[in-house]
């Protein structure tokens, strides 16, 4: 029986070894047992093998047991009662090793001797334990980072052996580790970048989602190839390794890599993304905050609206036209978040009633064909905008104003295109959806969402009108009014 991690005396060799061994004194093998990568020594780590061996002994079946050493056998003090307890009630039972050495567990000098080299073991085993569990507290108090595993975003490794792959395939078709070591932490800087620019987005307003989803189409992926989420952006945007710093035993301490952000913007981070206004439910609950996201427009510059929420102190939430994503706007555009949802979900069901939408909800034709053409159209050209961000940031093959070229014509065809989509998926769908005029409150957030991107997936909100105050008023009646003058000649439904 062997158990073996990076031995050089591996399980086949050993197997091998113990056969030779039993063939010369005349051994019958009953079973072959061996648990490759498993310690001896923490009894915490299931040995498949080794139980099963184990269970074989207790039914009498087994008077040796054959193996290369102690401490291939087991190096845990419960694991070797277990036996020495059963071969002391009257039952035979040896160890053999084929290294030399063994002891018989039914007497007194053998079970002294097989007890003394199990806790020689143990005690080696737990030496070494608590020197790794020294080497790593160590090194984090020294700002270190500690363990190999993938790259995080933003950073690139230096290893002492660059040439070797991280993985290796040994002699019995094992992975591994090829012993390179990371010798320091740099930046990437292409994903540094992207890593400020969401950060100054994020504490601007913009939703997660939507960064991620800028991420996906210019073809940026995590660091295993995956695609983002809002919340991977939002677990990559809070992690304390970003301002090079370590939480480590309820101490903050300073790492020696390079930070992407600075500590203050980090702690803006945390505190932002996790102040309990930002949710108004629990995650899948369907009740989603801001209901209009990717939806508005800018009425003065027609930049993208985003969502602003009351974090310390701040006003009420509203959708807003943000400076640094639209530099060039004569009139910044702020609106009340709930009172528009409101004014456009009044909208939605007076148009939902329209002769023409229940027109085209009972159409019946070749649109799927058209919708799935679409599709693969909107796809190919997201698929050369990918290609081309990547030609412009990470290859620098082409110059900023030729990206921008690219992408201004790119951008104008996935619009056209998705604007035929959408008018085709008002026709062909919303017979299925219900009726909003019945209860819009009773609706999903998901259901809400899904019409109103089929009946209203552009609304051009205009700068607050003039001689309409934008104070509001104590008598609910009044606000109520204040609101719909204020809304009714800014908004505009395409």
């Amino acid at each position: 029986m062997s158990a073996v991690g990076n031995d050089p005396d591996n399980v086949p060799k050993q197997l091998d070894k113990g056969r030779e061994f039993c063939e010369a004194n005349g051994y019958e093998v009953v079973g072959e047992f061996h648990d490759d990568e498993t310690s001896a020594f923490d009894p915490r780590k299931k040995r498949e093998d080794y139980d099963r061996m184990v269970d074989l002994i207790l039914k009498g079946d087994v008077d040796v047991i054959v193996a290369r050493h102690q401490d291939r056998l087991m190096r845990n003090i419960e694991t070797f009662g277990r036996l020495l307890n059963f071969a002391q009630r009257g039952s035979t039972l040896k160890a053999e090793f084929y290294a030399g050495g063994g002891y018989d567990f039914g007497t007194a000098s053998g079970g002294f001797q097989g007890g003394l080299q199990t806790l020689v073991g143990w005690y080696e085993s737990a030496v070494k334990s608590e020197r790794v569990r020294e080497a790593v507290d160590r090194n984090r108090r020294k700002g270190k980072r500690v363990g190999g595993g993938p790259r995080w975003f933003g950073y690139e490794y230096v290893y002492d052996k660059p040439e070797l792959p991280a993985w290796e395939v040994g002699e019995d078709g094992k992975k591994r580790h090829s012993g390179r070591r990371i010798v320091e932490v740099v930046l990437r800087e292409s994903e540094a970048e992207l890593i400020r620019d969401a950060a100054k987005r994020v504490l601007s307003g913009e939703s997660l989602r939507s960064i991620a989803n800028e991420w996906n189409d210019n073809g940026i992926t995590k660091v295993k190839g995956g695609r983002w989420t809002g919340g991977a952006v939002s677990q990559l945007l809070e992690s304390p390794h970003l301002a090079a710093i370590i939480h480590w035993q309820g101490e903050v301490i300073d790492a020696e890599w390079p930070a992407v952000l600075d500590k203050q913007t980090h702690e803006r981070l945390v505190r932002f993304l996790h102040h309990p206004g930002r949710r108004s439910a629990t995650p899948g609950s369907g009740k989603r905050k801001h209901l209009l996201v990717g939806l508005l427009y800018c009425g003065s510059c027609g930049g993208r609206l985003v969502a602003a929420v009351p974090v310390e102190g701040r006003r009420a939430r509203s959708y807003l036209c943000r400076k640094d994503l639209n530099p060039v706007c004569p009139r910044r555009v702020r609106v009340d978040a709930e009172s528009l949802e409101e004014f456009v979900a009044g909208h939605v069901i007076d148009l939902w009633r329209s002769p023409k939408v229940s027109k085209a909800a009972l159409a019946d034709d070749n649109r799927h064909e058209q919708l799935v053409g679409l599709a693969d159209q909107i796809a190919g050209f997201k698929e050369d905008l990918a290609a081309a961000y990547r030609e412009y940031r990470v290859e620098k093959i082409v110059d900023l104003d030729t990206y921008k070229s690219i992408k201004k014509e790119l951008d104008a065809k996935v619009k056209q295109a998705e604007r035929e989509r959408s008018d085709l998926e008002k026709q062909s769908t919303t017979g299925d959806l219900p009726d909003p005029a019945v209860g819009w409150d009773r609706l999903t957030n998901d259901e809400k969402r899904l019409l109103l991107e089929m009946l209203t997936p552009h609304i051009t909100v205009g700068p607050h009108p003039k001689g309409v105050s934008m104070r509001p008023f104590a008598d609910p009646a009044r606000e109520a009014q204040r609101l719909a003058d204020a809304l009714s000649g800014r908004v505009v439904f395409e």
